[in-house]
């Protein structure tokens, strides 16, 4: 989850290296920042009943090694457009880190132990945001962000070899029955959550997203300056 985490909010401290190479607008800045979060909305249910079907490992291995693949791609992408594209794909296979961890802290705890053991489950995600703030900025400035993506590809290429050592592995299941799908996802009380946490992430992705640029545009922080200021949020 650290070094997905990594990726999904260490892109905003580059932005400012992204502009510069792609030359890009303001709209077109917030395209690149919203198209890993399409890819992952867009697969983070078949993510989920993979890992209903298959496990939790086979799902985050896959998955991972995906994403770690696209960001290679991505250090090299020689266009804006292929770029968006590149960055569609790492989240949607990245989406398979959600889905696969997320399920296995409930298989593996009781339900008197998942809050706790899901509260230091999510600490995983600010740092790696801590690590993409601390790392990412000199990366880029020294190899632009072609030396950046290649530290993010091998930094998520070795979440898939964590996840393949210590997640547990399980037998596969019997086929999910369309009727138990269709039911989940009529069920009113999973929308209400779904809608509640969404009203409280939007504003959060939106801020970090922009929050680097904004810092270094508004307020003339250098973007090493406005990394630590990231960074410092992460650790709150």
């Amino acid at each position: 989850a650290a070094s997905g985490a990594a990726f999904g909010i260490g892109l905003a401290v580059i932005v400012p290296q992204l502009r510069e190479e792609y030359d890009l607008s303001l709209g077109q800045i917030g395209v690149l920042l919203a198209a890993s979060w399409v890819g992952h909305t867009l697969t983070l249910l078949p993510w989920g009943l993979a890992a209903d079907r298959f496990g939790e490992r086979i799902v985050l291995v896959v998955g991972m090694l995906g994403s770690a693949l696209f960001l290679v791609g991505a250090a090299f992408a020689s266009s804006y457009g292929e770029l968006i594209v590149l960055l569609l794909l790492v989240g949607a296979t990245g989406a398979a880190v959600n889905s696969s961890s997320g399920r296995a802290v409930m298989h593996w705890f009781g339900a008197d132990e998942r809050g706790l053991a899901l509260g230091i489950r999510q600490t995983a995600i600010p740092l790696g945001g801590l690590v993409g703030a601390l790392t990412l900025p000199p990366l880029a400035d020294a190899g632009g962000s072609e030396a950046a993506f290649l530290f993010l590809a091998a930094l998520i290429a070795a979440g898939a070899l964590v996840g393949a050592v210590v997640l547990r592995g399980r037998e596969a299941v019997d086929a999910i029955e369309p009727a138990s799908v269709a039911r989940t996802i009529a069920d009113t009380k999973l929308w209400r959550l779904s809608v509640g946490s969404g009203l409280y992430l939007y504003a959060q992705i939106a801020v970090l997203g922009f929050g680097v640029l904004f810092l270094v545009d508004e307020h003339g922080l250098s973007k090493q300056s406005a990394a630590l200021v990231f960074a410092a949020g992460q650790v709150l």
